[in-house]
C-alpha cells in the first residue's frame, strides 16, 4: 500500500496535469476531477449528499465550487475545521519553450535537468525535494493534502 506521502504526490501530479488556467474551461475540468475523487471516498459513497457542487452565478464559463462535509463520528463536538483552497492557476506563457511541459511535473523536471539553471534552482531540482509544475505549490499540492486527509479520516 502506498504511503500517505506517495498518495499526496501522485494526486498532486494528477491535479497539475489538468490545465486549469483562470478563465478557461480547465477550471470546470479540475472541479469535475475533484468531485469524482471525493465521491469515490467510502465515507462520501455512503453520504453522497455531503458532496455538493455549486455553479457560480452568472458565470459564462459555468465554473463550479466543490464542497464536502465530513462529520466526525467519534464523540460530540460543535467544532468545525474548514479546509479551503483554489483550483485555478495563472497562465503558462512565462514558461517559454517549456510551456508544453508546464502541466507535466515529471516531464518538466526531466527537461529542466538538461538545461543551464541558476545555482539555487539547480540545487532545488537536484535535491528531489521540490515539485515543479504550474500550480504544484499554489495550490494543487494543498488541495491534494486536503483530499487525501478527507480520505484518511
Amino acid at each position: 500500500m502506498d504511503s500517505t506521502y506517495d498518495e499526496i504526490l501522485r494526486l498532486t501530479k494528477q491535479l497539475v496535469a489538468i490545465p486549469s488556467v483562470n478563465g478557461t474551461d480547465g477550471e470546470r475540468n479540475v472541479a469535475c476531477f475533484i468531485e469524482k475523487y471525493l465521491r469515490k471516498i467510502p465515507y462520501f459513497e455512503r453520504r453522497p449528499g455531503q458532496v455538493v457542487v455549486q455553479e457560480l452565478r452568472n458565470d459564462p464559463l459555468k465554473r463550479e465550487n466543490v464542497f464536502a462535509l465530513l462529520k466526525g463520528e467519534k464523540g460530540k463536538s460543535k467544532d468545525t475545521i474548514l479546509l479551503h483552497g483554489h483550483m485555478d492557476t495563472v497562465g503558462v506563457d512565462d514558461y517559454g519553450a517549456l510551456k508544453p511541459y508546464a502541466f507535466d511535473c515529471d516531464g518538466l523536471k526531466e527537461r529542466l535537468s538538461g538545461m543551464p539553471l541558476p545555482k539555487e534552482v539547480r540545487a532545488d531540482l537536484d535535491s528531489g525535494d521540490w515539485l515543479f509544475g504550474r500550480g504544484a505549490c499554489d495550490m494543487k499540492g494543498g488541495v491534494a493534502v486536503f483530499l487525501v486527509l478527507l480520505k484518511k479520516l
